[in-house]
């Protein structure tokens, strides 16, 4: 549902509304560091996923959408991918918003950034930033300490830097709905 959180939300935060987003810090594919708090401001679309995970894929394109309809200077999206290399997010870009294009076979991080670059000559309409997993395991630790054991699941945050709407599961962020809901933060 397009609802606020509950507090008794199977996964993610568990907490009424609005209350502060926890802050976090991730790194950008030039291995920069990146808060949360660092767009304070403005309205985040937070998206949680992971190049290993299918629904993630099949949900990029209407965030894609979304993202390229709803861009401004007062509203940003940023998804955290939880992964163990940038070669691996870059497939799934390609692969989810350029059907057809991803390389077969190994692929070094060059080759990987090369084909995102000619499959998407034009970039993205949205941050992506990593989230590596601990060890072995699937879910990154900034995902992990929001509770969030299973992705995608996204987060709306205000201008604050409050939690105003948390989403279990993938969404068709095109819809009417969706966009109601994002333009009703952004519009405060």
């Amino acid at each position: 549902t397009w609802s606020s959180m509950s507090t008794t939300s199977a996964s993610g935060p568990n907490c009424a509304m609005p209350t502060p987003a926890p802050d976090f810090v991730a790194l950008d594919h030039q291995g920069k560091k990146v808060k949360l708090s660092d767009f304070r401001g403005k309205v985040v679309l937070l998206n949680f996923w992971a190049s290993w995970c299918g629904v993630c894929k099949t949900e990029k394109p209407s965030i894609k959408a979304m993202a390229d309809n709803l861009s401004s200077d007062d509203f940003v999206v940023i998804t955290l991918a939880s992964d163990h290399s940038w070669t691996d997010i870059l497939l799934a870009l390609v692969d989810s918003l350029a059907p057809g294009q991803k390389p077969k076979g190994e692929v070094s991080f060059d080759q990987a950034l090369a084909a995102y670059q000619k499959a998407l000559p034009d970039g993205i309409p949205f941050k992506v930033f990593i989230d590596p997993p601990s060890n072995d395991g699937n879910i990154g630790a900034i995902t992990q300490s929001w509770g969030i054991t299973a992705v995608p699941e996204s987060a709306l945050i205000d201008r604050q830097g409050n939690l105003r709407a948390y989403f279990v599961n993938k969404r068709d962020w095109t819809t009417n709905v969706a966009e109601t809901c994002i333009r009703s933060v952004i519009d405060e």
